[in-house]
């Protein structure tokens, strides 16, 4: 659990579709499941990084992604075709445990960068770890330390244009109740929401500044590695026990909405919620990455699919995509698909997580009709050691 929450947490965003499902291919394998689930073994890609296999589609990386210098999951946002990775540039720091932390806004189109951070900050690798990003309307947000005056740990904010860098709120973490150490953030309308590690989620206004500081929502002390913000609602999972929950912004009611796992470690790293809050889905953190729906009105969850072919790998966390008809989801080695019903079915494989330049996808970040969007990192040659790419299969 420490490795995991320390070095790989949760992969990618939790993104419905909102539009018609693209076309899916869908190549494979059946069977090997428990009672009452729907397992993958053999068929195309078999196992292991690369598989064996022919799978039906590829990754390919999207040119002008991919900077110096490492990220961990929940550090590349997407939005309309606008890719927005955060970089910890270990080169660039002042001293190699305070990288420099670099945020970019990228247009997938054509390239376009335009850098939203200042040359100034940087982030503690021991004490922060890293520096989760969100979205609203105008604005991106990430966590960050000033160069010189490391005191404060700030969540700061910029334009998605570029300028207008301001601080949301500066914590001071050597308070012991700090909500310092954040994993995920999220945003509504009003707000921006955050988890602390081991403290719960919180947030600070979009507006108006933050007033006395951020204020405690969720005061729970589990490793919550996913969340996300609907309406009146914001649903969380645990990655302690497993159980999927969601909390009243307005009526402070808490629901259990699904126990979590039902085969090996019950712990759960990612939730996407249909537009009309009827249905989640979500997946298990590790091996064998079972896929779980959970009836929101009935509060009850039943697994849909999970993947045992999969190599137990304690960095490579399960990830999820909620399109029109189809569920797209990672394990450690394949990109997978199964269909968006309420029965179990067969998860099909159908991409490597590994490409041909050793470029490594660590989750998904968002899909739209056309293609599947992932965050990666790796490479070989002159693009080895860097961070923040984006890669895609069509859909």
């Amino acid at each position: 659990m420490v490795a995991l929450v320390g070095v790989a947490a949760c992969r990618g965003s939790r993104i419905e579709e909102m539009g018609p499902a693209g076309a899916g291919g869908a190549a494979g394998a059946s069977g090997g499941g428990a009672t009452g689930t729907a397992g993958v073994t053999g068929g195309a890609g078999g196992s292991g990084n690369g598989g064996s296999g022919t799978l039906p589609k590829t990754l390919t990386v999207i040119p002008g992604t991919g900077s110096p210098g490492i990220a961990y999951p929940r550090m590349t946002a997407l939005e309309a075709g606008i890719a927005y990775p955060v970089v910890l540039d270990l080169l660039s720091g002042p001293n190699a445990l305070s990288p420099l932390v670099v945020v970019k806004a990228i247009t997938l189109a054509n390239g376009a960068t335009t850098t939203l951070s200042t040359s100034s900050e940087a982030i503690s690798t021991l004490y922060d770890g890293r520096s989760p990003v969100a979205l609203d309307a105008a604005h991106v947000y990430w966590f960050s330390r000033t160069i010189g005056d490391s005191s404060l740990l700030r969540l700061r904010r910029a334009l998605k244009t570029g300028g207008g860098n301001e601080d949301v709120v500066a914590i001071d973490d050597t308070i012991p109740t700090a909500p310092a150490k954040p994993l995920v953030m999220a945003t509504s309308g009003a707000y921006v929401y955050w988890v602390a590690t081991g403290k719960g989620i919180f947030r600070c206004p979009t507006s108006g500044g933050c007033g006395t500081g951020p204020e405690a929502v969720v005061p729970a002390t589990d490793d919550i590695l996913t969340l996300l913000v609907r309406g009146d609602w914001l649903y969380w999972a645990s990655a302690t026990n497993g159980k999927v929950w969601r909390h009243g912004l307005t009526t402070r009611g808490d629901q259990m909405l699904d126990g979590g796992p039902t085969q090996g470690v019950a712990m759960t790293c990612d939730i996407a919620v249909s537009a009309d809050d009827t249905e989640l889905w979500s997946i298990q953190c590790l091996y064998p990455y079972e896929v779980r729906r959970a009836n929101i009105t009935l509060m009850s969850g039943t697994t849909i699919a999970n993947t045992p072919s999969e190599t137990i790998d304690d960095n490579a966390v399960g990830s999820l995509a909620l399109g029109a008809d189809t569920v797209y989801f990672i394990g450690s080695d394949h990109v997978f698909s199964v269909p968006r019903t309420s029965s179990a079915a067969a998860a099909q494989p159908l991409a490597n997580l590994l490409t041909t330049s050793n470029i490594l996808a660590d989750g998904i970040i968002g899909l739209d009709d056309q293609y599947l969007y992932l965050q990666g990192s790796g490479g070989t040659g002159s693009g080895s050691g860097k961070a923040g790419y984006v890669l895609r299969m069509a859909r």
